[in-house]
């Protein structure tokens, strides 16, 4: 592999950290030879270095003892299961029995409605005759022939 540029050495530091060894094995020598050579590309591993060490050494806070209560006493109080808050006087069985009856009334339509089937396309030969004819008899060439008729 070829010695990285600096942008896709910034991408090495970002995807796999500054330590080398997590480095991809094929990305790795170029990478240190890359170090080794630009004083920038040497900056942004050292910089990245400080993140890990920074990053290491955080620690979340233990949470304080007080949490759940406090936690508990910031919720709403519980009301009857079967309330729905929008419709007050009604429990959530029929409030469930009222939306359904759109639905019902949908479907009962569609059941119920009569449509007279879709007249068919016709093919492109008869469509193409329709025409012919169209054609002959515009010029009276499917007139009976005047003369002797037997």
């Amino acid at each position: 592999m070829t010695t990285p540029d600096r942008d896709a050495f910034g991408e090495l530091l970002d995807r796999h950290g500054a330590t080398p060894e997590r480095w991809p094995a094929d990305a790795r020598e170029p990478a240190l030879e890359l170090l080794r050579e630009d004083r920038d590309a040497r900056a942004d591993w050292e910089c990245a270095l400080d993140l890990e060490g920074a990053l290491d050494d955080w620690t979340v806070p233990e949470p304080a003892d007080d949490l759940a209560l406090r936690i508990a006493a910031a919720a709403p109080e519980r009301g009857r299961l079967g309330e729905v808050p929008a419709l007050p006087g009604l429990r959530l069985w029929q409030g469930a029995l009222l939306a359904t009856i759109p639905v019902l009334i949908g479907f009962l339509i569609a059941v119920v409605q009569v449509d007279a089937p879709a007249p068919r396309a016709a093919s492109a030969p008869v469509q193409a005759a329709e025409v012919e004819l169209g054609l002959l008899s515009t010029y009276g060439l499917l007139e009976p022939a005047s003369g002797d008729a037997p």
